[in-house]
């Protein structure tokens, strides 16, 4: 785990496929992940700054591009 205690920068997150978006929203709203493959649950400290381009709701209302639950329009 080489972000425990770190930062990690997701550029142009809007990009994410909704799936995706639901993988990085159970790390952020739980700090814990398992590792493809695996079935060891790993709890995380770790900061993470998503940056997109497009105001969050807009994406979400006009293109999809973001689960209703995961933007703060």
């Amino acid at each position: 785990m080489q972000a425990q205690s770190g930062t990690i920068f997701l550029d142009e997150i809007s990009t994410a496929s909704p799936g995706m978006q639901v993988k990085l929203l159970r790390i952020l709203q739980d700090f814990e992940f398992e590792q493809v493959g695996g079935s060891k649950t790993f709890k995380v400290d770790t900061r993470v700054i998503p940056r997109h381009q497009r105001r969050s709701g807009q994406a979400c209302r006009g293109q999809g591009r973001f689960r209703q639950d995961s933007t703060t329009a």
